[in-house]
């Protein structure tokens, strides 16, 4: 069974990504609340408006996987940087702490 966002696709051939997502829900939000109010249903143009955006709110708060590749990153830098640290010998560490002007 398709989804129905499936046949919208990125320029690069992929699924469609998050911030393509978030995108499509805003205009959809946006043209749903539109019509409404063009035929006075002004509360549920409060409900859609206020739905759309709990959702993108939601999603870019809970967006873990890029949480988790940053601190992934900022842990292999770390680790990369404690090594070469651990190479010097104690001249060139001292060498470094203390720069000579």
């Amino acid at each position: 069974m398709r989804l129905w966002y499936q046949h919208l696709k990125l320029s690069y051939d992929e699924p469609l990504s998050n911030f393509a997502f978030k995108l499509y829900l805003r205009r959809y939000s946006t043209v749903v609340a539109s019509t409404l109010s063009y035929l006075k249903l002004s509360s549920w143009v409060i409900i859609i408006t206020a739905a759309g955006t709990a959702i993108t709110s939601w999603m870019e708060f809970s967006n873990v996987q890029q949480k988790i590749e940053r601190y992934t990153r900022a842990v292999r830098a770390l680790k990369m940087h404690l090594n070469w640290w651990s190479t010097l010998d104690t001249v060139e560490r001292q060498s470094l702490l203390n720069p000579k002007p």
